[in-house]
């Protein structure tokens, strides 16, 4: 696209289907699931009459990479689409006319990048949850699982397998993936908090290895330039972070065993977290905090519906 930004990879941008042939780019500024929306309005000829909050900002869709195009296809959950969500506070979905006018050219000239996040599960069913490092440029400090861009030439599982190894040391080559959902998500992730500055659609896989939690902790080389923190999260916590508060908070540990860069000791140590670092909601206004990112939360609840 002209007037993009330099970067040092042919960033892979989302593209909407519409038809069998066409395919339209989306715009930075658009909304991902409004633009769905809009689809069935057209396709129906009528007006979509929302039957609850939850349908307002939720959708199914299909997702494809073809000559490097993420082709996003509305479809039905029966015929193989996964749910598409964002929050309720959407930048994408509140921006006025003006406040789109007013973004810097090499921002509003961007599109919507694409992001692969790997939900790895270990066969005693714990998921790895990354801590982003404090200097990442967005969502800094906050609990996600490890994902990244996808580069020129790879396949989205290729693009999996490499962030994943890059970040955790982790080899899932040959692994029984699935796509679990997708995410649309927006930095800063609310207006109070700034001008949008990144705008992507994030797939969260669902990858099933073989061995434990503790097998695999042992494992990993984390990337400290990437991450500086991990942990294995069981049911019962990831639970509490998807907002399932029918399960009392006794059931879980106070504290959650980590791995930790110390960088005093330039070392990797074993320490302990609170929980409720876990369970914070993510603030609307002023300096964001440690916290478990609200599309992490999406896909965990996802994740417990299996």
């Amino acid at each position: 696209m002209s007037g993009s930004v330099t970067t040092k990879f042919s960033r892979i941008l989302v593209y909407l289907a519409d038809g069998q042939k066409c395919r339209n780019p989306v715009d930075f500024s658009q909304c991902l699931l409004e633009l769905c929306h809009d689809n069935i309005n057209t396709d129906n000829n009528k007006d979509i009459l929302y039957q609850s909050f939850e349908e307002r900002n939720t959708t199914y869709v299909t997702c494809s990479l073809d000559q490097d195009k993420l082709i996003l296809s509305k479809s039905k959950q029966e015929n193989g689409g996964v749910m598409l969500k964002h929050p309720p506070f959407c930048p994408m979905l509140k921006i006025s006319k003006e406040g789109i006018s007013e973004l810097p050219a090499e921002i509003s000239s961007r599109g919507v990048d694409v992001g692969v996040v790997a939900l790895l599960q270990s066969s005693d069913n714990r998921v790895l949850l990354t801590r982003r490092a404090a200097h990442m440029r967005t969502f800094p400090s906050t609990w996600v699982p490890p994902g990244g861009h996808i580069e020129q030439g790879e396949t989205l599982f290729q693009a999996l397998a490499r962030e994943v190894c890059e970040e955790t040391g982790l080899i899932i080559g040959g692994s029984d993936e699935q796509l679990l959902c997708a995410w649309e998500s927006v930095y800063p992730y609310v207006l109070t908090m700034g001008q949008p500055k990144r705008h992507h659609l994030v797939l969260y896989y669902l990858i099933k290895l073989q061995n434990s939690y503790t097998e695999l902790a042992s494992e990993m080389k984390l990337d400290k330039s990437e991450v500086d923190g991990a942990c294995w999260v069981d049911k019962d916590l990831a639970n509490l972070i998807a907002g399932n508060h029918e399960i009392p908070i006794t059931h879980i540990d106070k504290n959650m065993e980590i791995q930790q860069f110390c960088k005093k000791s330039e070392s990797w140590i074993t320490s302990l977290l609170p929980y409720s670092v876990f369970l914070t909601d993510a603030p609307t206004c002023g300096p964001d905090i440690e916290r478990v990112s609200t599309g992490t939360r999406f896909a965990l609840e996802e994740w417990l519906k299996l």
